[in-house]
């Protein structure tokens, strides 16, 4: 269990720089899979992971493109058996010419 409490956040490749995930219940094995269907992800430090979750927080934090949109960190919390999305954060990438 890392996510969540009783949660387990599954977590897999889905082509080059994509991730997929998938949320499942430890105690009843429902499993929830990812809204978040074609997210780039994006490692801003190699102290940072796209995903960033903890075992006894239902915050789930998400750095990447998500469905072509801009890099951002996305804010998701678990609740009711979903992710609810809470905000987006814009990031600049250094050699972005968004910046």
């Amino acid at each position: 269990m890392n996510f969540a409490g009783h949660h387990i956040l599954a977590i897999w490749g889905c082509g080059t720089g994509c991730l997929s995930f998938a949320i499942i219940n430890a105690k009843t094995g429902a499993v929830h899979f990812s809204p978040l269907i074609s997210f780039v992800g994006w490692q801003l430090s190699q102290d940072e992971d796209t995903l960033q979750f903890q075992k006894n927080s239902r915050l789930l934090i998400v750095t990447g493109a998500k469905n072509d949109e801009e890099i951002g960190k996305f804010y998701y919390v678990w609740k009711n058996n979903q992710l609810q999305f809470l905000r987006k954060t814009k990031l600049f990438l250094a050699n972005s010419k968004d910046n």
